[in-house]
């Protein structure tokens, strides 16, 4: 297919953006729209994303045949894009935080939004994808000061923006297009995915609503559901936070604070 790239200095969100103009389209539209920065980005459970200027913030569309058999694969399958794609050029391990988070260190690189839409042509899903390229701890929101990571720390600053996105996006029109992998039976990249999520053999909570489990991170299962060891049995996820869960402070640590 031929793809259409355009950017703006500045917009609200660029997933929204490219959403209206799929409403508006009655033949399939393949586009990317990046901007410079982004004054009202959204991540996952409808959180927002900080996107000040010098970031990577682009949106991009994916026209699905109808009746698709798993879409969802798509949401495993942006993380694995940008997580392949950013390891090409770093030194040191980039990995998937479940489902599609870029993490390096423990700390967040790039967050991913996958959205599925019905347009006037079919559905459609858009990927929105926002990477720290480099920023000043002291410019950040105070909670985000402990928890992100740039480019520029890892040594890998200078990149070419345009280059990096059509990479990406070449990376996904494979696993979409070519290579069929929303139309498989089971998660087709089971195994790489694996070799790259974060929280393997981590404890972690998760949450969705006010109910909450918390298991070992075994793997994915091969529909790309988070594979959960624990004291009740395997509990597999589709959908809510995973946060990785304090370790319990010892008797002699908890001795240690009363005075």
């Amino acid at each position: 297919m031929d793809r259409t790239y355009r950017f703006v200095p500045e917009t609200g969100s660029t997933n929204d953006d490219l959403k209206e103009k799929l409403y508006q389209s009655d033949a399939p539209l393949y586009q990317v729209l990046a901007a410079g920065r982004q004054t009202g980005g959204r991540g996952r459970q409808g959180r927002a994303f900080y996107s000040p200027e010098g970031g990577v913030y682009f949106s991009v569309s994916f026209p699905l045949p109808r009746n698709c058999p798993h879409p969802a694969f798509l949401t495993l399958l942006s993380g694995l894009a940008v997580q392949k794609t950013l390891q090409k050029r770093a030194k040191t391990p980039i990995l998937i935080k479940w489902p599609n988070d870029i993490v390096t260190g423990g700390k967040k690189l790039c967050g991913v939004l996958t959205e599925l839409i019905t347009a006037p042509f079919g559905p459609v899903a858009v990927v929105g994808v926002g990477l720290n390229v480099r920023f000043d701890e002291k410019d950040l929101p105070e909670d985000l000061r402990k928890t992100a990571a740039d480019l520029f720390s890892l040594g890998i600053g200078n990149i070419d923006r345009e280059a990096l996105i059509r990479e990406i996006v070449d990376s996904l029109d494979t696993f979409v297009y070519r290579e069929r992998a929303l139309e498989q039976p089971a998660f087709p990249y089971r195994a790489e995915y694996e070799k790259a999520l974060s929280l393997t053999g981590r404890t972690v909570t998760r949450t969705l609503g006010e109910k909450s489990v918390t298991g070992t991170v075994k793997g994915i299962d091969d529909l790309g559901r988070l594979v959960l060891l624990t004291p009740g049995g395997t509990v597999k996820i589709d959908s809510g936070i995973v946060e990785e869960a304090p370790e319990p402070r010892s008797l002699n640590s908890f001795r240690n604070t009363i005075y």
